[in-house]
Parts: C-alpha cells; sequence; structure tokens
C-alpha cells in the first residue's frame, strides 16, 4: 500500500521539475515586450536579433496605459551595458543620412577672374587682344563688390598697361546668374618708342556671372566695357572681357 503511495507522489516530483526547468529556460515575455518597445523608440540595430527571437504567438500587447507602454519603463528593462551599447550605437549618424545636419557652406574670399579682351580703339587704334585678370571681394553683401584688375596689351613696338578699380552693385537674376553695373577709375601706362606716358580714365563695365552648380565654385563670365581716357588725345575704346571665374575660400 506504501508502495503504490510512492509511486503516484515521484511521478508528481518529475513533472514539477520538468515544467520548472522548462520555464527557466523560456523566454520572459515581459522582457522581450519592453526590450522591443525600446528598439521602437530607439531605432537601433542592437536590439533586432533580440527583438526577433521572440515568439510570434508569445509577443506580449503594449499597451498605452500599461507598464511597458511607458519609453521610460522599457527602457529601464535593459542592463546598464545594454544601454551603453544602445546609446553608443544611437549617437553614431553617418553624414549622408537625412537626420545628419550638413555644414554650412562658407562664403567665398574673393573670386578671380581670368581671360581675354578683345578691344576697339575709337581715335583710330585699331583692334587689339589682350589677356586680363582681375581679382572681386565683397565689402557689402548685396550692395557692393570692388574689382581691381590689369589688362595688358602689346603691340608694335608698344606696350600698355591698363589698371583699373570698378565699384559694383550687384543683382541676382537666379541662384546661377548674376549682373553687376560698376563704374570707377582707370590708370594707363604707355610705353611706345622708349618714351612713357601716363594717364588717367574712367570705366563703365556690364558684368554678366555665370555659375553652373550652386556652390558657385566654377562659373564663367562676359564683361562689355567703355574707357575714356581724359589725357591728351581723349582716347576712347569699347572692349568685351571673357573668361573663367574661381572662387577663393
Amino acid at each position: 500500500m506504501k508502495r503504490m503511495c510512492v509511486v503516484p507522489l515521484s511521478i508528481a516530483v518529475l513533472t514539477a521539475r520538468a515544467v520548472s526547468a522548462q520555464a527557466n529556460w523560456s523566454v520572459n515575455p515581459d522582457r522581450l515586450a519592453g526590450i522591443s518597445l525600446d528598439c521602437n523608440l530607439q531605432s537601433s540595430k542592437l536590439c533586432q536579433p533580440v527583438a526577433q527571437a521572440q515568439p510570434v504567438g508569445k509577443r506580449a500587447e503594449v499597451q498605452p496605459g500599461s507598464a511597458g507602454g511607458d519609453g521610460t519603463r522599457a527602457a529601464s528593462v535593459l542592463d546598464p551595458q545594454e544601454r551603453a551599447e544602445v546609446a553608443a550605437a544611437d549617437s553614431q549618424v553617418r553624414p549622408d543620412s537625412p537626420g545628419a545636419s550638413q555644414p554650412p557652406e562658407k562664403e567665398a574670399a574673393a573670386i578671380l577672374e581670368l581671360g581675354a579682351e578683345p578691344a576697339l580703339g575709337l581715335r583710330g587704334r585699331g583692334w587689339s587682344l589682350s589677356p586680363t585678370v582681375a581679382a572681386e571681394v565683397t565689402p557689402i553683401e548685396n550692395w557692393l563688390e570692388l574689382e581691381f584688375g590689369v589688362t595688358p596689351t602689346f603691340g608694335n613696338r608698344s606696350t600698355e598697361w591698363d589698371t583699373d578699380l570698378l565699384f559694383k552693385k550687384p543683382w541676382s537674376i537666379s541662384k546661377k546668374v548674376e549682373f553687376m553695373f560698376g563704374v570707377g577709375p582707370e590708370w594707363i601706362h604707355v610705353t611706345e618708342n622708349g618714351v612713357s606716358t601716363n594717364s588717367v580714365a574712367g570705366e563703365i563695365a556690364l558684368d554678366f556671372m555665370f555659375w553652373p552648380s550652386q556652390k558657385r565654385r566654377l562659373g564663367w563670365y562676359i564683361e562689355p566695357a567703355y574707357d575714356y581716357t581724359f589725357g591728351r588725345g581723349h582716347d576712347q575704346a569699347i572692349g568685351v572681357s571673357i573668361g573663367l571665374l574661381i572662387s577663393i575660400r
């Protein structure tokens, strides 16, 4: 009689141990629910493998008023080391991602103009073709730009150096096109047959700038101009300068 009572008791003990072992090896649904919610809040890749390990049939439904519905409560379920890894992963944002802030484009300190200028003298001097170089700065944004340029002209037994300083008012026609009206003095140094002369002139210029890219690193320009010399002979000339724009940053 005693042996018959021991057998059911042994079976009950073995069954209880099996259930207890299975409970220890199973995944805690509350912990996985908190981790899954924290992954949704943090959008971290470190939590995805843990969240995917949760069985589909045992996923906890998080209600707004439940303990898992609170982001602070869900984050507290993680161990300190796991929270540190999640924070480190979330802090690493790729520069090309949509959420990454791009640094502002640096304004150009100066614009370099390299080109050539065909010109026609209106006092019988005829045609000439000269290289030209100029540098342009902006002391007052959208109001004033200064251009300092040099144009040498080499002829038969004569050399002419034209140095001008133009005060320009800019207008932005579009993001890629800019127009300027400029006026300023010009100093002319001429050496002909060994004799050097200096004179002062005035110049009026219309400057059209074209920038293929919105960053305005490289472009091209066309600048028609009119010169009037105040010295002997009162020479006059018209010319068109065409060349390359280079932004110096």
